[in-house]
This record gives structure tokens, C-alpha cells and sequence, in this order.
């Protein structure tokens, strides 16, 4: 008895999405293994075709993706329409297979095609003007089902009698060089743009934004020799994403946007204390704000204020080390860095979640006394609600034996977990006495180490329950037989200094009752 495949009773939509999955030539070949697979790869309704990944190039890719468009639409009636179509090509320096290019869009148009992305791979793009050619725009705008243009790689000049483009949501321009007047007036004929996405585009020097309907919008500065100057007048603007290169000039002005909620500032040289301030001043009813791996100049205290701001998010910021904030309304802060000094840190205090991700060691002048700046600089969210912690540290400071060199409990910590993949059990064993004095209210405690992970849960009375997980690595049985004994004994010299350490906190009063969490990963 025949046996049918189990691909044979997947259903066709489900097939797309697979052959989606896969690169033309393993979709092509996937396709040729049974009737059903090739039927749902010659009706799938999404088009990539992308030069680099087939073995046709020039004038045989583009009579290859001819054939493909012409096989579906013989298989697919009028009611199908076409929703992807991506054309990654190499359209010439002088634009010798841009009518190529042309006649791809033409068929994908007249199928009401929602999306249309063309990547230039030509390697002078820059030099030659490829799209003010009026065929091209004008099958565009006549196609009233286009929610999504994208255009890389491309030489814009456009005119003014640009048609309008009655339905396209979102515009993307990567890598593009279009002057001012070009900017201007592919803006102006882009009604109904929400979404509208900048990176890297070059040849101007100012973008003016005032599009209506614009709800998101992210913009990447790239020229080091121009300053692009950027204007916002977008009354619905809800988010902004700002990133601009170290050395890049312009301003960035805010005006109107009475909705923007949400600004994220990327890879943004800071050189002056009040530069967050100036673009927060503009932004009356901001309630987001993420910085990351911006830039700032050595010894800038950075102010942070805004009276509406609900939450912040500040990671891998390269020499931040002293900052102001005056957030009174903050209830979420997320930090990820070095110990900061925080010479001001106004949030709503009790309803504060606070998650902080700190990496102490040589490198950033903590050394041996991490722990010391550590407590200073938890004591500033003594009255947050939630707080958790992950440290990474460069192994266990030698100064930890020496109780002297210890500061004050941290009576508020209840539950500690540790991340030390680098190093085995028996040489982070001799650093538990330290801990235990650091953490003396604890109540969860987890060290996961290279070859084991152990557990501790303290009760009421202060007795503890030690579980614990080897991850014994060995080729032979008499070698794990070996290892697991000597990691055993270790486990019971952690119990015996546990044992007495509890003898000695026995006595210990007046524990804060406040929750905290602290994950701590070297």
C-alpha cells in the first residue's frame, strides 16, 4: 500500500509559509518534490527575488523573476492579488536594466500588490540619477492598494509634478541620495503616510516633517561632512527614534508634537550637560525616553528632566558616569552600565521598578571595591518598589576574605542569585562567608557555577534547605565517579560555613521588611 508523505496533508497556506522560510533556490527545489508543493509555491502570493542568492545575474535574473510573475498570474486568477513583491538587482551604473526593473512593478501593480520593496545593488548607485524616471512613480501612485514603498541604494531626483500617492502608509528610504527638493516634495505627495523610516541617506541638508497622519518615525544621520538639519511639525507623531553617527552635525527640533510619547535617542555624541534637556523641552508629554550607546564627553554630568516622564531606560552609554535626574513621575528605570553617580535621582517614590545591570571590574576604576560604590549607589532606591539587579564582576576580589574591608548589610536584599559560569564550585566555596555577611536577611540564594548550580532556601527560624545540580562533564565513568565525589565534598564544606555563619547572624534584629531582588552575573 502507497504511503503518502506527511507534507502531503499540510494545507497550501501553510506551505507558503515555509517556502517563505527558505532561500529561492531551496524554495525551487522544495517545490519539485510533489504537486501540491509546487502548486503552493507557484500561488504564493509573496515575491523575493534577490540577485546575490540565484545563479541568473543581469539580463537572466531579470528574465528569470519575468517567468516567475508570469507563471502565477497564469495559475492565479484576477480576484488573487499580490502581496509581497522584493527585487534585490543590480539595475546597472547607467541605469541600463532600470526599464527591466520597471516592467517587474508594472505586473506587480496591476495584481494590487501591498507591498513593493527595490534594493539597488549597482556599486556606483550614487553617482547616477536611477529613479526620476516618471513611468516608474506614476505606476506607483496609480496603485491604490500600495501600503508599503521601500527604496535602498537609489539616486533620487525628483520633480515637482510628482503624482500623489493615495495610499501608502509606510515610506522607507535606506542608503538613498535625494536632495531637498526631492525630500519635499515625495512628502508632500504622501497624504496618508504613518510610518516613515530615514537611514543613512545623504545629498541633503535639511528634512522637513509635517505630514498629518505620521504616527512613527526613525531617522539615522550618517554625514560627517553636512549638516542635516532636521525639523518635526507632525501633530500625531507618537514615537521618534533618533540616531545619529559620533561625528555627524545638525539640529533636531520638535514643534507641535503635542502626542509623542515615545523618544529613543541611539549612538547620539553628548558633549554638553543639558543636551537630553534641550530635546526633552521641546516634547511636553514625553513618557518614554531610551538612551543607548550614545557617547559622552569625559567629565559631563548629564541632566535628565522632564515632569511627565514615566519611564527610562539608559544602556551601554560610553563614559557616563555622573547624572542628574529630575523625573518626579518615573515609575520604571532600567540602567545598564557602570556604577553610576547619581547626584540627583527624583522618581514616584513606593511605585518605582527599578532594573539595574551593572559591570564593575578594572576596567571602568571600581577594582577591589565594587561592593563599597554598589551599596552607595543602591542607597538612592531605598524606596523603590521593585529592584532587581545583575552584576557582572571580573571574578571574586581577594578583599572579599577580609571582613574589615566589608560595608554595611544589606538588610533590605531577600532573594540573591549568582551567575559565575567562568569559574568551578570549589573556588568560589571559600567566598561564601563573605556573602552570607554581606546578605544576612536572605531568603533565596542561588550559585550557579561551571559545574554545578545550588540552591538555598532559608525558613523562618533561619534553617536551611541546600539542593543542588551537577553538570559534570567526563568521558569516562570512573572519571565522573571522581569528579562527582570531590564536587560533593565541596557542597558539604558550603554547608559547614553556612552552618556557622548561621550561628553567628542568629541574633540579628530589626531586618528591613522592603522586597528587593538582586541577580548577580560575573
Amino acid at each position: 500500500m502507497n504511503q503518502s508523505s506527511p507534507s502531503s496533508y499540510l494545507p497550501e497556506p501553510v506551505i507558503q509559509s515555509i517556502l517563505k522560510l527558505l532561500s529561492p533556490k531551496y524554495a525551487i527545489r522544495a517545490s519539485l518534490t510533489s504537486k501540491l508543493w509546487r502548486s503552493a509555491w507557484i500561488t504564493s502570493p509573496v515575491f523575493e527575488f534577490e540577485e546575490k542568492s540565484l545563479p541568473f545575474k543581469q539580463a537572466d535574473f531579470y528574465d528569470y523573476a519575468r517567468r516567475c510573475l508570469a507563471v502565477w498570474s497564469d495559475h492565479c486568477d484576477d480576484r488573487v492579488n499580490m502581496e509581497k513583491l522584493s527585487v534585490y538587482s543590480d539595475v546597472g551604473t547607467d541605469g541600463t536594466f532600470f526599464p527591466r526593473f520597471v516592467e517587474l512593478v508594472s505586473i506587480a501593480t496591476n495584481r494590487n500588490v501591498k507591498i513593493i520593496e527595490l534594493h539597488n545593488c549597482s556599486e556606483d548607485y550614487h553617482s547616477h540619477t536611477i529613479l526620476s524616471t516618471d513611468s516608474l512613480w506614476s505606476l506607483i501612485s496609480d496603485c491604490k492598494s500600495l501600503d508599503v514603498l521601500s527604496l535602498k541604494s537609489f539616486q533620487l531626483s525628483l520633480a515637482i509634478t510628482l503624482p500623489v500617492f493615495s495610499s501608502v502608509k509606510k515610506l522607507e528610504l535606506s542608503v538613498v541620495g535625494i536632495d531637498n527638493s526631492s525630500l519635499r516634495y515625495l512628502l508632500s505627495c504622501l497624504p496618508l503616510l504613518e510610518e516613515f523610516v530615514v537611514g543613512f541617506c545623504f545629498d541633503f541638508t535639511e528634512l522637513r516633517v509635517s505630514s498629518p497622519k505620521l504616527k512613527s518615525m526613525e531617522l539615522s544621520i550618517c554625514d560627517d561632512d553636512i549638516p542635516q538639519n532636521v525639523f518635526i511639525d507632525s501633530v500625531n507623531l507618537q514615537s521618534f527614534t533618533y540616531t545619529k553617527a559620533f561625528n555627524a552635525q545638525g539640529l533636531l527640533r520638535f514643534s507641535n508634537c503635542k502626542l509623542l510619547k515615545t523618544l529613543q535617542i541611539e549612538r547620539t555624541k553628548i558633549s554638553t550637560g543639558n543636551a537630553f534637556d534641550e530635546y526633552l523641552s521641546q516634547i511636553p508629554f514625553l513618557e518614554n525616553l531610551k538612551l543607548k550607546s550614545c557617547q559622552i564627553n569625559e567629565g559631563v554630568t548629564v541632566q535628565i528632566s522632564h515632569s511627565n516622564l514615566k519611564s527610562l531606560v539608559v544602556s551601554g552609554c560610553f563614559r557616563l558616569c555622573k547624572v542628574e535626574c529630575n523625573t518626579p513621575n518615573l515609575r520604571y528605570f532600567k540602567y545598564s552600565g557602570g556604577i553610576l553617580k547619581l547626584f540627583k535621582f527624583k522618581y514616584c517614590s513606593g511605585l518605582l521598578n527599578a532594573k539595574l545591570e551593572l559591570y564593575t571590574g578594572s576596567f571602568d576604576g571600581t577594582e577591589w571595591f565594587w561592593f563599597i560604590r554598589l551599596r552607595n549607589f543602591l542607597e538612592i532606591f531605598r524606596d523603590c518598589e521593585v529592584l532587581s539587579m545583575a552584576v557582572h564582576l571580573e571574578g571574586f576580589p581577594e578583599e572579599l576574605r577580609n571582613y574589615d574591608m566589608l560595608p554595611d548589610p544589606f538588610y533590605e536584599l531577600k532573594h540573591l542569585k549568582i551567575t559565575n559560569s567562568m569559574f568551578p564550585i570549589s573556588q568560589q566555596a571559600n567566598f561564601f562567608n563573605a556573602f552570607v555577611e554581606l546578605f544576612p536577611c536572605v531568603e533565596t540564594f542561588s550559585l550557579k557555577a561551571f559545574d554545578c548550580e545550588l540552591t538555598i532556601k532559608y525558613d523562618e527560624d533561619r534553617d536551611f534547605n541546600l539542593s543542588w545540580i551537577p553538570f559534570i562533564r567526563a568521558s569516562t565513568s570512573d572519571e565522573y565517579d571522581k569528579n562527582f565525589e570531590e564536587m560533593k565534598e565541596c557542597i558539604d564544606t558550603i554547608v559547614n560555613l553556612l552552618s556557622w555563619t548561621e550561628e553567628n547572624y542568629s541574633e540579628e534584629e530589626n531586618c528591613a521588611d522592603e522586597y528587593s531582588e538582586m541577580d548577580v552575573e560575573i
